[in-house]
This record gives structure tokens, C-alpha cells and sequence, in this order.
């Protein structure tokens, strides 16, 4: 997709309420350059997270052809219920279900079970395979003038898991204030969801019970196009009650980083009414207590395509590549794969021309992608394409991508797991499609 899109969907790094929180400095954030940024001050504290579910578990999907029964426990890592034996193989693609789960949001856990948060109809459903086979639960459940999407998932590190997702109104256009959902439980047991914020989620991650969102709002001072009415947030519940901070006066989230003690956070940002000229930034803090440090990235990504993601070690990748029409198609230039080594920025040239809709990297060494091959078609096929040390390697999944009536698609997304297989999740007009990807 265009960067455009990804930059105004939700892309967010606020770090919600959740019990049993330590009691931790909330952030504090030094200006961007060319911007004044307000001091941190603590929100209305969101609603108690109570544990009765919303809904209970559905019935199963079927599961996908081919797939064998859990492993019976031993030494060594286990083996997911959906993969086989073999990790040089390709699983799938395979159809679990007819139904369509549009902008999904995929997290793998250590065993390699997928996790996937979508919207189905108006509401987010939890979708997983950690069971053996696959099944969902309904976490919300819309009021009728009020649809509930774009989710985004995270997994802490005991398992547990956290959906955050954005509240609309069905009959409004965009651009109109939304609220910020949030549940958290595991299978079976999901917390009723609570508003944590007012904006578009856009990126979530769990550390040790505490919650960190990025996400964009529309409070942008002195606006002069539509395209300004974004505004990159960070929130977290760290100190003991909910707190947030602007990141810019604008811009968009694109991929956020947290692990114990490090916070990172990279967001496209312009000058108002120069949307077409965005430049990447990364902000960071070595603690949590400590302010954080701005650095830019050493591309101006403009109105072009992007993809942002962070490796296993919190090193920030960029899939980047500008774009042209050539008579009735719509080509990309030769891509660039840029990222943040330990002596600095690497800026290396792909082999083939690309516009990645996803990215995931589990080290430096192997980058995976997903991408909506336009060419001549009103509807794209989904690629697979992976980049290391001895070439570019396409695989076509399926086609076409599915989009709805009200314009939600079933984009793909990717993960990748311990062993760096990587993990695939989208939809076509036939339903909704998962496969994984070898090892090598």
C-alpha cells in the first residue's frame, strides 16, 4: 500500500493501563526540531480492566488441510500444532475460513502459534491456532452506530496477550475524533475492552504487565489540508496511571520498539501542508524514566512507499521505494532496504522493484515481506518475497486481496517466529488464508 495509507491508519506507540503495573517515572520527551512539544502530563486514568469476557470462545474454523495433532510435550522446542516436522517447507497457503477478517494483526508466539486480532463485521475478533486447531472469540462488541477496527496485538513475555483497537462512528467520514479500545486476557478469558485514549491506535507492545501504544490523534494546531490532521503520540501507564505525549505537532506512527529498559520509536512527520514530503524520524530512550533522544533517518521518504519494522535486537529496518506511472501502470522504482547497524546506517539496494505492504526481520541477515502486486489488475495478488545475502526469492500466495464495501481491506500481514520462518495472514473474495514460510 501507499505510504499515505499506512501513514494515516493507526500507527501508535501509548502504553495503556493495566494491573500490576510497576511503579515506574513516566517518559519524558526532548522537541523535535522545528516543533513545540508540551510537557507530559497524566490523562484521565482509563476505567479499571475488569476480567469477565466479552462473548465467549465460537466455534472452531476449520482447520487447515494437511495439518497434524499437538505435539505430545518433551525436551526441546515444540513443535506448532499447523507446522510440520520438516522447517524447510512451506505449510499453506491453506483456507481457515470463509469468513473475511479484515486488518488483521499478527503476533508469533515463542512455539510459533499465531495470534491474529482482525475486525469481522463491526467487531474485533481474536483468531489463533495455539489449540491444535483453529478458533475465535468475539473481544467486542459495537454499539449500531459505531464499528470497531484497525486492532493491533502484542504478546508479553509470560504469553499473555493485548488488542488495542479504534472506535468509529459507521456513518462519519474520516478524520472525526475516534476513541482507543483496549483488552487483555489470553484464550478464553478476555478483559471487557476500556477506552485509553482518544485517536487511531497504530502499534502496541506488552513488557512485564505494562502497556506501550503509539498511536496518532487529530489534535494538530494550525492545519492547512486535510492530510494534516495527524498527530504522532507515545502513552504508558508505567507511573501508575495513564500519561501520554506528542512526539510531533505532525505525522504518523510507522513502528515502535520496546523491550525492558529501551523505548524506540520511528514516525514519518512533514510541515503543515507538505504531506508529500515526509521524513522519517526515530526517537529513543535508553530508560524509561529518561528523556528521549531524536535522530533522524537518513531518508525523506516523501509520498512514496514505505515499511518499517524492528529486528530481534531493536535495530529499526525501512523498506523504501519511490513510484511512477508508466502509461496505465503504477511501477515502483528499485528498492532500498535501509537499517541501523552498530557503526551506523545501512543503506542497501534490492534486487527487484517492490512496495511492501508489511516487513519483518528477525536479524539483520534475512528480510521478509509481503506485498499487494498491483500490476494490470483491479484487485492485487499477495507476494511473499525475502531478501538475504544470496538474492531476492518471490513467491505468489494467492489472489486477489479483498476489500469490503466500506473500503476495509484484508491487507496482508507478517511475523516471523524464533527460528525465523516467517508467518503470513490475509484475506481474498474466497476468505481468509494463513501460511508459513521456511527456514532458509
Amino acid at each position: 500500500m501507499k505510504s499515505r495509507r499506512q501513514a494515516i491508519i493507526v500507527l501508535a506507540v501509548v502504553v495503556c493501563g493495566c494491573t500490576a503495573a510497576p511503579s515506574v517515572e513516566a517518559p519524558t520527551i526532548s522537541p523535535v526540531r522545528g516543533t513545540s512539544v508540551p510537557s507530559l502530563a497524566p490523562a484521565t486514568p482509563a476505567p479499571p480492566i475488569t476480567a469477565s469476557p466479552v462473548g465467549t470462545a465460537e466455534a472452531t474454523v476449520t482447520p487447515p488441510p494437511g495439518t497434524v495433532p499437538p505435539a505430545t510435550p518433551s525436551a526441546g522446542p515444540s513443535v506448532p500444532p499447523s507446522l510440520p516436522v520438516d522447517p524447510s517447507a512451506w505449510v499453506g497457503p491453506d483456507l481457515i475460513s470463509e469468513r473475511h477478517y479484515l486488518m488483521p494483526s499478527l503476533a508469533v508466539d515463542q512455539d510459533g502459534h499465531a495470534h491474529v486480532a482482525a475486525t469481522l463485521g463491526h467487531d474485533i475478533y481474536y483468531v489463533t491456532n495455539s489449540t491444535g486447531s483453529w478458533t475465535r472469540e468475539r473481544i467486542s462488541n459495537a454499539a449500531t452506530d459505531l464499528r470497531h477496527i484497525g486492532p493491533v496485538i502484542a504478546l508479553d513475555r509470560d504469553g499473555s496477550l493485548g488488542i488495542a483497537f479504534t472506535e468509529t462512528c459507521r456513518a462519519c467520514a474520516g478524520g472525526v475524533p475516534d476513541d482507543i479500545l483496549f483488552s487483555s486476557g489470553s484464550s478464553g478469558s478476555w478483559s471487557t475492552p476500556s477506552r485509553i485514549a482518544g485517536g487511531w491506535a497504530a502499534a502496541l507492545e506488552l513488557v512485564d504487565g505494562v502497556v506501550h501504544l503509539a498511536y496518532n490523534d487529530g489534535n494538530v494546531e494550525d492545519l492547512e489540508d486535510l492530510n494534516d490532521q495527524s498527530r504522532p503520540l507515545y502513552g504508558t501507564n508505567a507511573g501508575g496511571s495513564w500519561a501520554s505525549v506528542p512526539l510531533a505537532n505532525l505525522g504518523a506512527i510507522s513502528a515502535m520498539d520496546v523491550t525492558v529498559g529501551s523505548i524506540q520509536v520511528v514516525f514519518s512527520t512533514w510541515d503543515h501542508g507538505q504531506s508529500d514530503r515526509n521524513q522519517l524520524r526515530m526517537v529513543s530512550t535508553a530508560g524509561i524514566s529518561q528523556p528521549f533522544a531524536d535522530d533522524d533517518v537518513p531518508i525523506a521518504v516523501g509520498d512514496n512507499y514505505y515499511a518499517v519494522t524492528f529486528d530481534a535486537d531493536g535495530r529499526p529496518h525501512v523498506v523504501w521505494s519511490s513510484s511512477y506511472y508508466d502509461g496505465d501502470v503504477y511501477r515502483s522504482s528499485t528498492a532500498r532496504h535501509l537499517w541501523r547497524a552498530a557503526n551506523g546506517w545501512v543503506n542497501d539496494e534490492l534486487d527487484e522493484a517492490t512496495q511492501p505492504s508489511a516487513i519483518a526481520v528477525h536479524d539483520e541477515t534475512r528480510l521478509h515481506a509481503v506485498e499487494e502486486a498491483w500490476g494490470l489488475a483491479e484487485t492485487p495478488d499477495v507476494v511473499y518475497w525475502q531478501h538475504a545475502g544470496d538474492g531476492d526469492e518471490f513467491k505468489k500466495l494467492g489472489c486477489c486481496v479483498f476489500e469490503n464495501n466500506s473500503g476495509d481491506w484484508a491487507t496482508p500481514t507478517i511475523a516471523v517466529d524464533s527460528l525465523n520462518r516467517p508467518h503470513i495472514f490475509y484475506g481474498t473474495a474466497e476468505g481468509s488464508w494463513y501460511a508459513v514460510g521456511p527456514d532458509d
